[in-house]
């Protein structure tokens, strides 16, 4: 047998062993997973990988919800190190794939399914293996972005893959989660606007076309329960967490007391900062601030003014939106 295939064949079979050893000593890490303790066994438990782990921090939420304003008040702190939507969370839990029961891979229609690559029974000798992946692939980026060495904390903004945020705490346990939580209502007024209206960013940047009337309320319907099942997902991450490793930020709460708001982040992180400097970063990015062609209708930064779905979507649309939404705002404390 030529050396090159003894070679393969070796690998294999090491692989083979230490995956079984995995599943004889009961490792299956992760939310929801019969015996699951929060520690990953295999390689790097405390090295360079797990060193990356605990300083990841992951903004989960919705699109719409202030992520990058956020990102933008973070920005000047030379000890975070930003990442704008890795995708990472998409890639690992398809778009519509999520359900209400819990985390993906725990209760997905083809969890027990054993044609399926990531089906319950094959998670415990796999979730270390993504968690290498997903780490390792971390390292490389945060290398080509630059920051050598890695600060001490990196920030991933990621709303739209907050469907899977519930995933990546299960792979990820030692990260962090930012939630990032605004009322879904004003989230589908603005996202209306931005994908909707004929001379908006979006449009602008994407060339798509204005949709025509009849299609608001389908496309209010599928973006509620979208927000429904994004919030469901990051509201199961943060409670799977410590509470040193979890923060609930409110939109609500960031627009109307941005310093207090502020200030609660990077104590969260133990980052320090004097009262003048927090005022002038803050100064710096509100909304007043921005220049007239990046606000407004149809901008990027539409209005920093909750409610306003009141105004803008009809009695039709808001009666779809509270019927999909309703019960999800009124536990998180908003009315309904």
């Amino acid at each position: 047998m030529p050396d090159n295939v003894q070679r393969v064949l070796r690998a294999a079979r090491e692989e083979h062993r230490r995956a079984r050893q995995l599943l004889g000593d009961g490792v299956a890490a992760g939310m929801g997973v019969p015996g699951a303790s929060t520690g990953f066994a295999g390689a790097d438990p405390g090295g360079e990988l797990g060193e990356l782990e605990a300083k990841l921090v992951w903004i989960f939420g919705s699109p719409r919800s202030g992520s990058s304003w956020l990102m933008r008040l973070l920005n000047s702190r030379p000890e975070i190190a930003q990442i704008n939507e890795s995708y990472f969370p998409v890639h690992l839990v398809p778009m519509g794939g999520q359900v209400e029961a819990g985390e993906y891979y725990e209760h997905g229609e083809r969890a027990e399914d054993p044609s399926y690559f990531f089906a319950r029974d094959y998670m415990p000798a796999i979730r270390p293996r993504l968690r290498e992946l997903a780490l390792s692939g971390f390292l490389n980026q945060l290398d080509s972005m630059g920051h050598e060495p890695i600060p001490r904390w990196v920030v991933i903004k990621e709303p739209n893959g907050s469907h899977a945020a519930d995933t990546v705490v299960s792979l990820l346990p030692g990260s962090r989660v930012l939630f990032l939580l605004r009322d879904g209502r004003d989230v589908i007024d603005s996202l209306l606007d931005a994908m909707l209206s004929s001379k908006s960013w979006w449009t602008e940047r994407t060339g798509a076309l204005d949709r025509p009337p009849q299609e608001r309320l389908l496309f209010v319907s599928q973006h509620s329960m979208l927000w429904v099942s994004r919030t469901m997902a990051s509201r199961r991450a943060f409670d799977a967490l410590p509470p040193e490793q979890r923060l609930l930020v409110r939109y609500e709460d960031l627009l109307s007391d941005t310093a207090t708001q502020l200030r609660r982040i990077l104590d969260w992180l133990d980052l320090r900062v004097d009262a003048p400097s927090l005022q002038e970063v803050v100064k710096r990015h509100a909304f007043s601030s921005l220049p007239e062609e990046r606000r407004g209708p149809g901008k990027d930064v539409r209005a920093a003014t909750p409610g306003l779905w009141r105004e803008n979507l009809t009695e039709e649309e808001q009666r779809a939106m509270q019927e999909i939404m309703g019960p999800k705002l009124a536990e998180l404390g908003y009315e309904t």
